[in-house]
């Protein structure tokens, strides 16, 4: 019998060895999958969701957390560029306001041209076509 039957023949019963060994087989354990159910549901909070697709009054933005204020106010300037007289004219304070809410939160104001007023007057759902610039 020559060396490469030999180790040919050890490696098969070493394979039919460890096909009757008892492993565990399931994986990484973590200390999540003791929890019981009620244990689970206050781990995992309440769920709170967030309009953001839509005009807002000055209150409802101030109750968001502060990135997504700032989240909010900077996708307004992007796809708007809103001024600050239009953000206060839709949050329903003044201008003034409404710049140092802008200034605070780090997104500088815009200035639109006339499609981003229509585009803003839609998004207002205001009809004369003016969106308060």
């Amino acid at each position: 019998m020559s060396i490469f039957e030999q180790e040919v023949r050890e490696k098969g019963r070493i394979a039919a060895g460890a096909h009757h060994k008892k492993r565990r087989g399931r994986g990484c354990r973590l200390p999540s999958d003791c929890l019981t159910p009620g244990q689970l549901r206050r781990l995992s909070g309440p769920v709170v969701t967030y309009r953001l697709d839509g005009p807002m009054r000055c209150q409802e933005l101030l109750a968001l957390p502060e990135d997504l204020r700032r989240a909010y106010v900077a996708h307004l300037r992007d796809g708007f560029q809103v001024s600050a007289r239009m953000l206060g004219r839709m949050l329903a304070v003044p201008e003034a306001e409404a710049g140092a809410l802008m200034k605070a939160l780090g997104v500088p104001p815009g200035t639109p041209d006339d499609e981003a007023q229509r585009r803003w007057a839609a998004f207002c759902g205001e009809e004369d076509g003016h969106a308060g610039m």
